[in-house]
This record gives structure tokens, C-alpha cells and sequence, in this order.
């Protein structure tokens, strides 16, 4: 029996560690939110939930991604099957890929039925677990194709547009602009830390700091990620702030989604055969 677990628990042959963290982090932070939210999930996605439903979509993979929207008595199934499929794609073994289509899917489908659940990480969340997804896969074919290579590339290329989009919004917002990230923050209490409401003095110029930081590095963000001499500079830069985003709030996930950029830049994975023998 040890020895049966000890195949399961261990990577498989070919699998770097890197590819490993790569693949498995999404997954990790997919299990950690539907875990976070399951006290509400009867709010959320059952039948007395919250959210208005209306008619339904035209296509065929709108009404499969919105079926939870249209029926929410099928919740408690897809929530067994969600949290399930998040453990199971943890393990570090080739076959992992199906239970991490489970998750995907399945995540996709509580999104679409309660998205303002969720903030506005969870895109980004998708798109960096639906690249993750085939990074295990060692087979001649894809190795032959590089696959995870490439797979590593998107994951990359997600983080730089993420920030790009979240850059445009920030210099566009008018919030942003005058400093003010911490207006709505400081109305609710679950948002914000309680040392930080302490600082009335300092406040606004705690606000300021952080918002001008965030928005410098999301705006320089491509530059410092791209330039390797840079790299590992901006690497660093960006732990400093999600520590200080730790620090200043209560929402877990959209700290450990901050990190989750910094993630794929954080790791080079080898094209080729003899690239992953000599790392």
C-alpha cells in the first residue's frame, strides 16, 4: 500500500519541478476559493441564491457553461465534483490532466453562475489554470511539439496581458488617478485590516502610496518581465507588494492571485530534452 501511494505522491519521470509548481498552483488556488466561499454556497449557487435568472443563451456552449445558471439544483453535484477534481489535480502524475479539465470546467461553470462571487481575479485565474493544464503531459508527440514550453510561453504572455488591461484601467479611472483605492475598502470592514483604519492620520497618504506603486509596476510590468537583465528585479519589486497588499487586506485571493503573476516569470522551463538534463 506505501508503495502505491509513494507512485501516486511522486512526479513522474520527465515532469520538472518547475513544470510541477507550474501546473499545480492554479489548481491549488481553484480548491482554496471554492473552499472559501462553501459556507455561502447555498447564496450563491443554489436555488434560494441571489442572483436573477433570465432567458437562456442561444448556442450550445453558452447553455453548457451557464447550465448552473439555469439550474441550480445540480450545484451540490458540480461542487462535488469541483472540489474533488481540484484534489486530484494536484497529483503529480501524467493522467492529472483529466481531473484539471474537471476543474476548469466545472470552475468555469460557478463563475458563470455567480461572478460577482468571485471579484475580478478569477479571470485571470482561469486563464492561467486552463494554460496549466497540459504542462504535465510527457508523451513523443509533445515532446516533440514542445508543449509545455509553449504552454509556459501563454501562461507568460496571460500575466503581461492581465497586467496591461489592469494598467489601462487604472490610468483611465479617475479613483486611481487621484490615489483613492482605499475609498471603498475603508466602508468594509471584511475588506481591510483593522490596524490599517487605526491610521487616520496617514490614511490618504497610505492610499496614494500604494496605489501609485500598483500602478508604476503594472504599467512597467511587461518591460521588467521581458528584459531578463530586469527580471529579477521586478520579480522582487513585485513580492514587496503583495506582501503590502497582505498586509493591508483581508482577501486572500486576490493576494495569492497578485502572486500567481510573478509565478510563471519566476520559473524557466527547458524546450527541449537535453535543455531539462543539463537543468
Amino acid at each position: 500500500m506505501k508503495q502505491v501511494l509513494a507512485k501516486i505522491i511522486s512526479p513522474s519521470r520527465g515532469i520538472s519541478k518547475g513544470a510541477l509548481i507550474l501546473a499545480q498552483a492554479p489548481f491549488a488556488l481553484l480548491l482554496l476559493q471554492v473552499l472559501l466561499l462553501f459556507s455561502e454556497r447555498r447564496l450563491l449557487w443554489g436555488v434560494d441564491n441571489l442572483f436573477y435568472r433570465f432567458g437562456h443563451a442561444d448556442d450550445f456552449l453558452s447553455n453548457a457553461i451557464l447550465r448552473l445558471y439555469y439550474a441550480p439544483e445540480l450545484s451540490g453535484w458540480i461542487l462535488i465534483v469541483h472540489i474533488l477534481s481540484c484534489v486530484l489535480a494536484l497529483l503529480p502524475v501524467h493522467l492529472a490532466v483529466l481531473p484539471r479539465i474537471g476543474a476548469w470546467l466545472t470552475a468555469l461553470m460557478l463563475y458563470a453562475a455567480a461572478p460577482t462571487a468571485y471579484c475580478g481575479y478569477m479571470p485571470l485565474l482561469l486563464a492561467m489554470s486552463f494554460a496549466s493544464i497540459g504542462l504535465c503531459l510527457h508523451t513523443p508527440f509533445f515532446e516533440r511539439i514542445h508543449v509545455r514550453y509553449w504552454l509556459h510561453v501563454l501562461m507568460r504572455a496571460q500575466s503581461v496581458l492581465f497586467a496591461c488591461a489592469f494598467a489601462c484601467f487604472a490610468w483611465g479611472t479617475e479613483q486611481w488617478l487621484q490615489g483613492q483605492t482605499f475609498y471603498y475598502a475603508i466602508h468594509q470592514d471584511a475588506m481591510i485590516r483593522p490596524w490599517v483604519l487605526q491610521q487616520r492620520d496617514i490614511l490618504g497618504s497610505m492610499s496614494a502610496g500604494f496605489t501609485y506603486t500598483l500602478m508604476v509596476f503594472a504599467t512597467l510590468f511587461p518591460m521588467l518581465m521581458m528584459i531578463r537583465s530586469l527580471r529579477i528585479k521586478g520579480i522582487y519589486v513585485g513580492a514587496v507588494i503583495v506582501i503590502a497588499h497582505a498586509l493591508l487586506f483581508n482577501h486572500v485571493m486576490n493576494t495569492l492571485t497578485l502572486a500567481l503573476l510573478l509565478l510563471p516569470w519566476g520559473i524557466d522551463l527547458p524546450r527541449s530534452k537535453q535543455q531539462f538534463r543539463e537543468n
